[in-house]
């Protein structure tokens, strides 16, 4: 990844074999009780900035409609519940769709998200927390933070449960 256009990011876990159960039973096994110990879990993180709204991820709404329910969506609920930060679950969009970055390369990952998001005016001069899953190459949340930029937000931080180690 280039400069992340975001201003800082915190992980809870490396990713590895425990945190990579624990998520995929979330996403897709379906264990969406995981979200509210995760947001236990992930509130130090999100608390070390100020910040006017908490963004989950989006996902596409094919995806979401396969899915049934986005897991970035419901850690970034339950952590507005814990600390009474709202939360815009529509503010940040992703009209476009695109494969899972799952199996692709750094570049192929960067390609594949890039201008797949769009903000809301609505978020001019917010102090926004991103919530996603895994920070992988970053990619994603780079994506997330250009949008966000486009419509001036002040400030971009974003938690994930985990990151890749390079």
């Amino acid at each position: 990844m280039d400069t992340p256009v975001f201003h800082k990011h915190r992980s809870l876990w490396e990713y590895g074999p425990v945190s990579r159960r624990v998520i995929f039973a979330l996403k897709h096994g379906r264990q969406r009780h995981l979200a509210k110990l995760l947001a236990h879990w992930l509130l130090p993180l999100a608390l070390e900035h100020m910040v006017d709204c908490i963004i989950p991820v989006p996902l596409h709404h094919d995806r979401l409609r396969r899915r049934g329910f986005n897991q970035c969506a419901l850690l970034a609920t339950e952590i507005g519940k814990l600390c009474s930060i709202p939360v815009k679950l529509s503010s940040l969009e992703r009209p476009l769709g695109a494969p899972s970055q799952g199996r692709f390369s750094p570049q192929q990952r960067q390609d594949n998200v890039m201008g797949a998001f769009s903000a809301k005016p609505e978020l001019a001069n917010k102090r926004i927390l991103l919530i996603d899953d895994v920070f992988t190459t970053g990619a994603t949340l780079n994506a997330c933070a250009s949008a966000l930029q486009q419509v001036s937000v002040c400030s971009i931080h974003a938690v994930t449960i985990a990151k890749v180690s390079r």
